[in-house]
């Protein structure tokens, strides 16, 4: 042991660690980063950004792949390390063109997850879009109607054609979830903690909406008499219908929003005494609700409107009665709206009056367009200049001047300059100013603590609202000026963070702006770059004719078609990164502050490899890390990726410009897990794939036996993929294969069957389950009362869980009354599931994973574990790799014979002829284990005399492998000292003899290593749940727990617990259940989740069947002859255990409700009370 310090903090260590493993053990800095480290990998060291500095050293040290020595003084963040990782964070990202979010997300207000919406609502998933969009914006219907659409103004897709129609979607999304109960957030309990806001505009509901799901009481202060500050006084009903939304404030009040109407703030209450009443936090969202005047003579003159106002009238029935010309100053969307709702009302004519172009008028470009269509005119480049009075003092008209465009003012626009001499005059009945709005600031300007501008407007910090005065926030158009409804809502949120931070620390701390790598970062992104995008036309908004919108305030736009809005979200280019969410690469740019643009200079462009069926390469976000090409070199010994070029060219792909399946790829994706970047990925199997943050459930694979543990990670029930497990977790250690990775995409490919089905008139059509059991319990009432219930057959699959298995036994043993149970998997396989029965008691494996981890020495008999059980199959070839011996007997040569000591190359179905050659020669050399044979075993002499009858060059002569091959093999099995594990698949055709499992146990019994010492034999399968099969009893040989049906104990205890005396079931129905088959005396059939149909010489027999009932998730040739289909619950909705090759029973964790109805679990038990004995479990766990 070695003494340093790391941090000023000394430890106490082992030398032959890494400084990072040192770090990472003693938890002193978790945090260190890093790219290029693997824990399973040879340090590769790439990346540098695990340096570290050693004091009385010059240089920086990568702590990956630095060994720790004594007296070490170790700092992990000085300054000098912390410019050296964000140096090294710059280098990568000067070369990295790709971008982290779509530029639509990028240009919204409030940040809103648009690209990860968009999938959902294609995928028809409009709760779930609603409630990704209420992450950050809980207004979604309103900002689908009346948002300024910034997001599509930025819009990628609009370079090729025209933007995306975000909105539109937005608000069919939210439509969707407005039928019926809309979607509800999660709400913390109550912290009992007031915060008090002023103004029930956008910004104070939105910080009311995040205050209250985090546990607190907020009330909403409103000086009007309904909720919604300008969105409901400014915004006319043709755009937004106020029972929109109501429907969408009562949905924000009703999670537990308190609102005081008509209180305003400096009359009714005031900042002071709302701290005094017990409020710990006030934000003030009081909007910019008054109009600003023009500036010119007159306009207090009867007929001159403010354009505010005027909209607050018509909300509030006060508004007057507008007839004849009218004319509108203003080019804002109040200036739009002032114009169309006077159209509405009965004005002769309307005047849009603007002092620019049309290019520079700030309203929305829609909004001019339908204004035009509804018969607005547009009198640009003009001013009002005086306010012209009859004699009775009102409005008779406006002198006007002309203006022409100067240089551009603080807004960018281009300043109006007057045209001297071109003054005119317009005759006019009503004149309504809308040139700009700005808060009322009664009750705040008189705070000393709280900081006003000269455009009436409060100071507040910027991303943390907070003003001068501690407790007092403010957000909106109080602080702006006024702004758009999404400014005001992305203002609200981030309050509503601050004052959570403030009230539960007293600090607010800065929002740290997260890193954002962009395209257009390196150039300005063109058609050009986009052709990957084939055109097609935006869906246009359905709306009113123009010539009946003009006389009703109905909504204009009617809203997208279910059609449209699908074909519109497959418009969005999915700009965004797949791995956009869950970005280390990002997260470290962040941390460090980043600065994409530092260096850059020449960069690399790829176009992405998408050849492969199921991993997508995007070499533009490749940092040459080497992860991925060390653990397809390292962990799998396959080498399908390299590094290609040299130099600033070079790349990770497969070499010679070949497509990854086109190598020797194995298709794991193992490369995909250790990617921290997203330049590979998987293609998933849905039309849109977000990404969206998921949910991470952990489950089993149910593939082979060897029980992997499995990430599901979930967006929904039906949206889900599958990554590793994490490297400390499960026989895997993280690793998958190919099926374990992207098997569950038939879950999702949509030929799974989720509806009984029963036979009419030779077809089979849907039913209700209630149909279903009916004929069930009709099919089989008539061949019980014709044949016996013993004519009946229950087989089930060994992928069902144990739980599943167990009912499916008692199904048939306690309900049915009869022995006839089977799995037609294993009667096809045709493999012995019994072969060690007679010799150890019980035919399962006697060693452990931990076994096969530390064996000094392998012998596999057949099959090929790399192929039928791959992740255990790399593990032993690793393991090889790395020193430990192995015999290979197989008639081919299989992935592992390359690195075996010995490959025993059999004449095909000859291996038990060799084994017993192998012991023959054991016994000969006095190699034998005497000990263990004579306290463990009987009859040994009488085998040793049968081996002794074999020679050397018989064995050799019959086998076909040579005296030296056996000899080397003799050599290698007779150290006692060694570790010895034997690998066989019972279910594997390749290379199967007769008694060859037979032969395998009685060469271990005779060497001793049976099961000690970390020695034994690994019995795996091809099915997941072949040892919970057996372990539950679904066995005509074995009942539930693995006791046989001679032992009366058992027998007894189970009669018991299932209350019926099942002891001369055994006798009655039997055992010989194929002879039942051959005879035709089994009639009718319940079969779970297998295909027998499938296999020739169980065909006939199912066709001709008189009554069959299938249960399975998909069509199979079986299910096509079947009398009632009912369909299975996957494995992914039940809960349940499944028991490995090594006896491990683990738990399925299911990840929502079976989308057929019904847990399997419950359909037995219904089909158990068919047959007249009803089986009840309250619960999962009483099984």
């Amino acid at each position: 042991m070695i003494k340093l310090t790391i941090n000023e903090k000394e430890i106490t260590t082992s030398p032959d660690k890494t400084i990072l493993e040192v770090c990472r053990e003693q938890d002193i800095d978790n945090n260190i980063p890093t790219l290029c480290y693997d824990e399973k990998l040879s340090p590769f060291g790439s990346c540098f950004l695990c340096v570290v500095e050693l004091e009385g050293q010059k240089k920086l040290f990568p702590s990956c792949a630095t060994k720790v020595a004594e007296g070490m003084v170790i700092h992990t963040r000085s300054e000098k390390v912390m410019k050296a990782r964000k140096t090294c964070l710059e280098l990568l990202l000067s070369d990295h063109y790709a971008d982290c979010f779509g530029p639509c997300r990028l240009s919204c207000p409030a940040d809103v997850d648009i690209q990860g919406y968009m999938s959902l609502i294609n995928l028809g998933k409009f709760k779930e879009a609603v409630a990704l969009i209420k992450e950050k914006n809980p207004l979604p219907s309103v900002c689908g109607r009346v948002c300024t659409r910034k997001c599509e103004v930025n819009c990628r897709r609009s370079t090729v054609d025209s933007p995306v129609g975000i909105d539109f979607l937005k608000r069919y999304a939210t439509d969707q979830d407005m039928i019926g109960e809309m979607w509800q957030p999660e709400v913390h309990p109550d912290n009992g903690k007031q915060i008090a806001i002023i103004g029930g505009g956008p910004a104070g509901l939105t910080a009311a909406y995040y205050l209250v799901i985090d546990g607190y009481r907020p009330t909403i202060f409103e000086a009007l008499p309904k909720m919604g500050g300008m969105l409901r006084y400014g915004i006319p009903e043709y755009r937004l219908p106020k029972d929109v939304l109501q429907k969408e404030i009562d949905w924000i009040t009703d999670l537990g929003v308190e609102v005081k109407n008509d209180t305003m703030l400096g009359r009714d209450i005031t900042i002071d005494g709302l701290f005094k009443d017990g409020y710990e936090a006030v934000f003030v969202g009081l909007g910019a609700q008054i109009g600003k005047p023009m500036w010119v003579d007159n306009e207090d003159a009867d007929g001159v409107l403010s354009g505010v106002e005027f909209l607050k009238q018509i909300e509030m029935k006060t508004n007057p009665d507008i007839k004849g010309k009218v004319v509108v100053v203003g080019g804002g969307n109040t200036a739009v709206d002032a114009a169309r709702t006077s159209l509405r009302l009965g004005a002769d004519e309307v005047i849009l009056l603007y002092r620019r172009t049309e290019k520079e008028m700030p309203a929305n470009q829609m909004e001019i367009d339908a204004a035009r269509e509804e018969g607005v005119k547009l009198e640009l480049l003009a001013a009002p200049v005086l306010i012209n009075k009859d004699e009775n003092g009102r409005l008779k008209s406006i002198d006007c001047i002309r203006m022409e465009l100067g240089e551009p003012d603080d807004s960018g626009r281009r300043r109006p300059v007057k045209i001297e001499g071109s003054e005119y005059t317009l005759e006019c009945d009503w004149a309504i100013a809308a040139i700009g709005q700005e808060p009322n600031l009664d009750g705040v300007e008189g705070d000393d603590n709280i900081n006003t501008t000269k455009w009436k407007t409060i100071e507040a910090k910027e991303g943390t609202f907070n003003t001068d005065r501690p407790g007092v926030f403010a957000g909106g158009d109080v602080v702006t000026g006024p702004a758009d409804a999404i400014d005001a809502i992305a203002a609200g949120r981030m309050a509503a963070q601050a004052i959570e931070s403030y009230i539960t620390s007293k600090t607010i701390e800065p929002l740290i702006n997260r890193f954002e790598s962009k395209r257009d970062n390196f150039h300005k992104v063109t058609a050009d770059d986009l052709k990957e995008i084939k055109i097609s036309e935006r869906h246009h908004m359905p709306e009113l004719p123009a010539a009946e919108r003009i006389k009703t305030f109905e909504e204009v736009e009617t809203g997208y078609t279910a059609q449209m809005a699908f074909d519109e979200s497959l418009r969005c280019a999915e700009c965004g990164c797949d791995l956009g969410l869950d970005c280390v690469l990002q997260d470290y740019c962040t941390e460090y502050g980043v600065d994409q643009t530092r260096f850059i200079g020449a960069y690399n462009r790829y176009k992405p490899d998408t050849r492969h069926p199921y991993i997508k390469i995007d070499s533009n976000k490749c940092i040459r890390c080497g992860r991925c090409v060390g653990v397809c070199s390292e962990i799998l010994n396959v080498s399908a990726l390299g590094f290609v070029n040299r130099g600033f060219k070079t790349i990770v792909k497969p070499s010679m410009e070949k497509a990854l399946h086109e190598t020797n790829c194995v298709s794991c994706g193992n490369c995909i897990d250790v990617c921290p970047t997203g330049a590979l990925v998987e293609k998933m199997p849905l039309r849109r794939s977000g990404p969206w943050i998921m949910e991470s459930v952990f489950n089993v694979c149910n593939y082979c036996s060897v029980g992997c543990n499995i990430t599901l990670n979930v967006k929904t029930p039906d949206i889900f993929f599958v990554t590793g497990a994490p490297p400390d977790v499960g026989p895997n250690k993280g690793e998958l294969c190919f099926r374990g990775r992207f098997g569950y995409q038939h879950y999702l490919d949509g030929s799974r069957k989720t509806q009984p089905m029963i036979r009419k008139n030779d077809q089979l059509v849907e039913c209700s389950w209630e149909e279903a059991f009916d004929a069930v319990e009709k099919g089989f009432k008539t061949i019980t009362d014709e044949h016996g219930r013993d004519s009946v057959i229950v087989s089930a699959s060994p992928k069902l869980t144990n739980e599943e298995l167990y009912l499916a036994g008692r199904l048939a043993r306690d309900s049915i009354q009869t022995n006839n149970i089977t799995s037609f998997h294993r009667q096809i396989n045709d493999a012995d599931y019994h072969a060690l029965d007679d010799i150890v008691g019980t035919t399962f494996a006697t060693a452990t994973d931990d076994d096969i981890q530390n064996a000094d020495l392998y012998l596999f008999l057949g099959g090929n574990p790399c192929f039928e059980n791959p992740v255990l199959g790399w593990q032993m070839k690793r393991r090889m790799r790395h020193g430990t011996k192995a015999i290979v007997i197989n008639s081919s040569e299989i992935d592992l014979t390359k690195y075996a000591s010995v490959w025993a190359d059999t004449r095909r179905g000859t291996s038990t002829v060799l084994l017993n050659g192998i012991m023959a020669e054991l016994i000969r050399n006095d190699k034998i284990n005497e000990s263990f044979i004579n306290e463990n075993t009987t009859n040994f002499n009488q085998t040793k005399e049968e081996l002794l009858k074999t020679n050397l060059d018989e064995t050799a002569n019959i086998s076909g492998v040579t005296p030296d091959k056996i000899k080397k093999i003799v050599e290698l099995l007779s150290n006692p000292e060694l570790k010895i594990v034997t690998v066989y698949n019972i279910e594997s055709r390749i290379d199967r003899s007769t008694n060859d499992l037979k032969a395998l146990m009685t060469l271990m019994m005779i060497l001793g290593k049976v099961s000690d010492n970390g020695s034994g034999l690994v019995l795996t399968s091809t099915q997941c749940n072949l040892n919970g099969m057996q372990s539950s009893g679904f066995d005509r040989h074995i009942l539930p727990g693995g006791t046989t049906f001679d032992d009366p104990k058992g027998l007894k205890e189970l009669s018991a617990v299932w209350q019926n005396d099942i002891s001369s079931l055994f006798e009655t129905s039997g055992m010989n259940l194929p002879r039942k088959i051959r005879e035709d005396k089994i009639r009718g059939a319940l079969i779970f989740g297998e295909n027998p149909a499938v296999a020739e010489q169980f065909n006939n027999f199912v066709n001709h069947l008189d009554f069959l009932v299938v249960a399975d998730m998909f069509n199979t040739e079986t299910i096509k002859m079947a009398d009632v289909f009912l369909p299975l619950s996957g494995y992914l909705e039940t809960q349940g255990h499944l028991t490995n090759w090594d006896g491990k029973s683990q738990f399925t964790n299911p990840i929502g409700e079976p989308l057929n109805g019904m847990t399997n679990i419950d359909m037995i038990m219904k089909l158990s009370k068919l047959f007249g004995k009803e089986i009840h479990y309250n619960k999962f766990e009483e099984i």
